[in-house]
């Protein structure tokens, strides 16, 4: 029973591993998060949030405005709509609708951009990302 267990698990941590590869080669290539801190990230979108209607999104352009002199890494990731981090905020995913289901142009929902920071994100106070997890939850 023991040898089975072992062989099992280790067939399946090879399996993970070699998918997370491909994970981790898509994160550190195409998305810029690993080179802010999810403190950072969140102080920089504080000053470009928009409450409105009881939605809370970012607009592309402002998100970009307000990165690109801050972080180079950033500003490469958010230079055109064509690169891989503009077609993943700008995506039906991240899309917010109004009260009348109709997506909004060029908004990325404050959420699930924190949300992807908390994932993505450099740091190591995980104080800090529990706090700020919290706070999405409210």
């Amino acid at each position: 029973m023991d040898r089975y267990a072992r062989g099992t698990f280790a067939l399946e941590d090879r399996r993970l591993m070699k998918n997370a590869d491909k994970i981790e080669k898509f994160e550190v290539k195409a998305l810029p998060f690993d080179n802010i801190t999810i403190g950072g990230f969140k102080q920089l979108l504080e000053g470009i949030v928009t409450e409105k209607d009881g939605l809370k999104y970012v607009e592309y352009e402002s998100l970009k405005l307000r990165f690109s002199p801050k972080n180079q890494v950033w500003e490469e990731a958010l230079h055109s709509r064509d690169t891989v981090t503009s077609k993943v905020f700008l995506s039906e995913e991240f899309s917010v609708q109004d009260n009348e289901n109709k997506k909004i142009p060029d908004a990325i929902g404050y959420d699930m951009l924190i949300c992807f920071a908390l994932l993505y994100g450099a740091g190591k106070r995980d104080s800090a990302k529990a706090k700020i997890f919290y706070q999405v939850l409210v």
